[in-house]
């Protein structure tokens, strides 16, 4: 994936998809295979085979399970990143984290043990019935 920079120095992360401020998500899972931006509040497990930004006024609560993770707001859970994690100079996570590698720059906030290894962890994925994935989608709440 290609990143770049608006002009007003907003992330963009070619083909993601993008939850933006003022978007509220409770869910019990969000799996998917696309790269991912948080700008909202999401209280969910993600399960993303790709790369996940927590942007600046992004808010995640719950386990995330990725590629790489960058983040910029705020993680409350666990983060499991095959990759690389980065947690930005104003970025922060309470939680445990296992990653193929790991950055914090001066600033970022990580509250919690880290487990890095080199050998890269798998993204959690479980196949789900029809009946589970639309009772899944029956039980998110989106908030505007």
């Amino acid at each position: 994936m290609a990143f770049g920079k608006k002009k007003d120095a907003e992330v963009v992360l070619a083909g993601a998809s993008v939850i933006e401020p003022g978007i509220e998500i409770y869910g019990e899972k969000i799996v998917g295979s696309t790269s991912i931006i948080i700008r909202g509040i999401v209280k969910s497990v993600f399960e993303i085979d790709a790369e996940i930004v927590v942007d600046h006024e992004g808010y995640i609560e719950g386990d995330i399970y990725c590629r790489n993770c960058t983040v910029k707001g705020k993680v409350v859970g666990n983060v499991s990143a095959s990759g690389h994690l980065h947690i930005t100079d104003e970025g922060s996570i309470i939680g445990d984290v296992s990653c193929g590698s790991l950055e914090v720059s001066s600033g970022g906030n990580f509250v919690g043990s880290c487990n890095q290894a080199k050998a890269p962890t798998v993204v959690r994925r479980e196949l789900l019935s029809n009946d589970e994935v639309h009772s899944n989608v029956a039980n998110l709440n989106i908030v505007e």
